[in-house]
C-alpha cells in the first residue's frame, strides 16, 4: 500500500508543478491514466480494510453469552481508534479524486482551445 500511496503522491507533485501556461495534454493524460490505476488498486486495499472494520463492528454489536451488545456509535469509535487507515485512506483518495477531476478539466480546456485554434488557423 506505501508503494501506491507514494506512486499517487508523485503523480499529483508533477501535476503541481506543471506551469499553467504550458499545458501539455499527453502528459497529463499519461498522469490521469496512472493516477486512476493507482487508485483502483489503493481501493481493493480499502475494500479489504473495510471489510475487517465492518467485522469487528458487528462483533462489537451483536450480542454473546455473557456479554451485553455494545451501542452502535460506541463500536464505531473502538473500529476507527483500531482501523485508523480508513479515515486516512478515505481522505487520501478524496483529496486524489479531486486532482483527478482536475485533471480531466485541464485536458477538456485544452482541446477546446486546440479544436478552436485550428478553426480559426
Amino acid at each position: 500500500m506505501k508503494e501506491i500511496l507514494e506512486k499517487i503522491t508523485n503523480i499529483i507533485e508533477s501535476y503541481n508543478s506543471m506551469s499553467s501556461d504550458n499545458i501539455n495534454i499527453v502528459m497529463i493524460l499519461d498522469m490521469a491514466r496512472n493516477l486512476s490505476c493507482n487508485l483502483f488498486y489503493l481501493e481493493t486495499y480499502r475494500s479489504d480494510i473495510f471489510k475487517k472494520y465492518e467485522g469487528q463492528k458487528y462483533i462489537l454489536i451483536k450480542e454473546t453469552s455473557g456479554r451485553k451488545p455494545m451501542p452502535v456509535n460506541k463500536a464505531e469509535n473502538q473500529c476507527n481508534f483500531q482501523y485508523p487507515q480508513m479515515y486516512q485512506i478515505r481522505r487520501f483518495m478524496e483529496g486524489a479524486y479531486k486532482v483527478l477531476d482536475m485533471m480531466r478539466t485541464d485536458i477538456s480546456y485544452a482541446k477546446t482551445e486546440l479544436t478552436h485554434t485550428n478553426i480559426r488557423g
